[in-house]
């Protein structure tokens, strides 16, 4: 309905569903997601005879992009078993040299999944778990060894933490302890079992399989015989085996698959088996798309074709499901600004670019604070220069010391005057209007604060904090009607981003938790080499070199900023959020939902902006920008809290006391640290503590 609303039409779709016209005529002939409806050729030429205008150009294009369904019955419309036949007697090798960059790539996305599950045990967050789930591959491997009472508490761990390795099915996390008492049967003694059975009927005739251990057994098996020997065994994957039923009418059942993976080449086998399957899985999608059309996850088609082929990825790529959300995505490359302001002689860190622009996109107000003099203002300036197509979509705002309410940014009603408002010169709410009047376009508008924190920030900003989060509006003036160009009321528009810039003086004000709690903190230091760097390199610095260089990346920055994201492609990252949020609860120091939240969703935006950015890097800043700004305080409030956070930055094992005092570690380049940034900022924190008694996250 968008698609042809708006690209092929040119009419404004409602931001919210309902409206379209095309939904309209779609409805008219009684056509649905499921198509039950059928729209008949006689009735739709009947209506474009009497038809005209949009309604007329709407039907033709209906016409066009939608089949006559009378002739066909629902069930040959979404039978794809034709298209899959056309695989049955496909191989390895013609697969993979026929779809050669289907099969790449798969094995470039997939084969750390695939790989051996020792290679992955980083996933396990828990060193407990970690170096259980080790200890029984080890002996798993040993033909000589026989699990016994005393392996009880390593086997269970394994039982417990390996689908966090292999993410294969929920059945895995649903096998217990309990499933094998019920069973008449010890843990090492079940394991005993597996581990000495070639296959898994071997295994069903050493095992009475009953209750919910029947159910869970192909999977448990696999992921244990896997860990014994990968090349022999894969791992029981719904796609693998769904396809093969499917594909080359093979019934589903773990030996088979099994014997199946053996005549695969030795050599990466557990890879060529993965790729194998993405390929084939992907091939059929796409002979499929030439013929059928597939619009929604609802239709009865998807349903049916996820039973078939059961990746929702796949299927969701193939179809364009999700185009607009990719095509957003594909469209902004972060990485030219940073090259921009290089050749302009504007110096900036490659991390710190990245951070400040996905969270420009994670949330639309940053906070940039740190040494007077290091860039800040400069940044924000430079990316708003750089992006926007002239200076009319962004302003730099001096905060002054006397703002004590919100009229210094959007002005006041003339109370001499009737219907006349005073807007500040400062061109504040002209922006904001303005960018309201081009939401619809995507077109981006920055509001940059500088020392932001010369006043109470609460009270001259309290207005946006609130409509930031609620949605809602401001309200400018009584009148039901515009006052000139200005409004009754104004909501917070979507393109429109908020940079503030703090020095921290005796002159400052420092933020309330309200304030951080909305907000992404970004810190600007500057290190010996990169000052070493400017003093050899020094240039004069010509941002209008750079003015509207990414103004064609400025409507898919935009659309970016307003896509809903997922963190999936992380694995571990709430397991590590929740052990963050424990260990800090312990010292009353926990953050709520919403730093939660915008932790993932920066995580899940950090991904899409660079799938080479790590979980590591992203965490880190993660609790540089949303868990560090709010811990100010006391030595006696504050010691045990840095602590704790000091020693989750760490690596297992490592002792926070080698760390805490010392002056001369090296934070880059430390394989001991898990988390650099914020572990310096730390022991800074942890330092001030010291040596005045108190601390907080703004330095001067």
């Amino acid at each position: 309905h968008r698609k042809i609303q708006e690209d092929i039409l040119g009419i404004p779709a409602p931001p919210n569903g309902g409206g379209f016209l095309t939904m309209q005529i779609l409805h008219d002939f009684e056509i649905r997601d499921d198509k039950k409806g059928v729209l008949s050729t006689n009735d739709i030429e009947d209506e474009i005879a009497q038809a005209s205008g949009k309604y007329l150009e709407a039907l033709l294009l209906v016409k066009k992009y939608f089949k006559d369904l009378s002739s066909q019955d629902e069930e040959s419309l979404i039978d794809f078993k034709k298209y899959i036949e056309k695989f049955s007697s496909s191989n390895f090798e013609t697969i993979k040299s026929r779809y050669s960059s289907l099969f790449n790539e798969v094995l470039e996305t997939e084969k750390d999944w695939m790989s051996p599950i020792e290679s992955k045990l980083i996933y396990i967050k828990t060193e407990v778990d970690r170096n259980s789930i080790q200890d029984v591959i080890q002996k798993l491997k040993r033909i000589d060894y026989f699990f016994n009472e005393s392996d009880n508490s390593n086997l269970s761990a394994f039982s417990r933490a390996i689908d966090k390795t292999i993410n294969a099915s929920n059945f895995i996390n649903n096998f217990t302890v309990s499933n094998l008492q019920d069973n008449g049967l010890t843990i090492f003694d079940f394991f005993n079992k597996v581990k000495t059975s070639n296959s898994l009927a071997e295994l069903k005739t050493k095992v009475n399989l009953t209750g919910t251990l029947h159910s869970f057994i192909p999977y448990f098996f696999s992921a244990v015989k896997h860990c014994q020997d990968y090349s022999q065994f894969p791992i029981y994957y719904k796609y693998w085996y769904t396809l093969l039923n499917n594909v080359f009418g093979k019934e589903i059942n773990y030996d088979i698959l099994t014997e199946y993976y053996r005549t695969f080449p030795n050599t990466e086998r557990h890879l060529n088996f993965c790729g194998f399957w993405g390929a084939l899985g992907l091939a059929i999608l796409i002979e499929i798309k030439k013929d059928i059309v597939i619009t929604s996850k609802e239709s009865r088609a998807y349903k049916k074709l996820l039973k078939l082929i059961p990746s929702e990825k796949y299927i969701d790529k193939v179809f364009e499901l999700n185009k607009p959300q990719t095509t957003s995505m594909i469209n902004f490359d972060h990485k030219s600004f940073f090259y921009a302001a290089l050749e302009s002689g504007y110096f900036i860190n490659e991390k710190l670019s990245s951070r400040y622009i996905a969270s420009l996109l994670t949330k639309p107000f940053v906070i940039l604070t740190g040494l007077s003099g290091s860039g800040k203002t400069k940044l924000a300036q430079a990316f708003a220069m750089w992006i926007c197509e002239d200076e009319n979509q962004y302003c730099i705002v001096p905060v002054g010391a006397d703002w004590t309410n919100r009229e210094p940014l959007l002005g006041f009603p003339n109370a001499l005057e009737e219907k006349k408002y005073v807007k500040p010169d400062n061109r504040v709410l002209d922006i904001i209007i303005e960018a309201r009047k081009n939401e619809n376009q995507h077109k981006p508008y920055f509001l940059i604060l500088d020392e932001m924190n010369l006043s109470h920030v609460e009270r001259y900003f309290a207005d946006f904090l609130s409509v930031m989060e609620s949605k809602g509006s401001i309200t400018l003036h009584s009148g039901d009607d515009d006052w000139g160009d200005v409004p009754s009321q104004i909501s917070f528009p979507k393109n429109l981003f908020i940079v503030g810039t703090v020095n921290i003086d005796e002159t400052t004000y420092m933020f309330s938790p309200k304030v951080l709690d909305r907000a992404s903190v970004i810190e600007f230091r500057v290190t010996a080499k990169e000052m070493e760097d400017y003093l050899g390199n020094s240039v004069e610095i010509k941002l209008k070199d750079i003015e509207g260089l990414g103004k064609d990346m400025a409507k898919s920055f935009v659309q970016f900023a307003d896509v809903k994201l997922e963190a999936n492609e992380y694995v571990g990252l709430n397991e590590t959020l929740m052990t963050f949020f424990i260990e800090l609860k312990k010292t009353g120091a926990e953050f709520g939902f919403r730093s939660a939240s915008e932790i993932l969703r920066f995580a899940a935006v950090a991904n899409k902006l660079d799938a080479n950015w790590k979980l590591e890097e992203i965490i880190d800043a993660a609790i540089m920008q949303k868990l560090l700004p709010k811990v100010h305080g006391s030595r006696r409030k504050l010691e045990p809290v840095l602590k704790t956070l000091a020693t989750l930055c760490l690596q297992d094992g490592e002792n926070i006391e080698d760390y805490i005092s010392k002056s001369d570690v090296d934070f880059s380049n430390n394989a001991k640290i898990k988390y650099p940034v914020s572990m310096e900022k730390i022991i800074r924190m942890y330092q001030a503590l010291f040596s005045n008694g108190f601390t907080s996250y703004a330095e001067a």
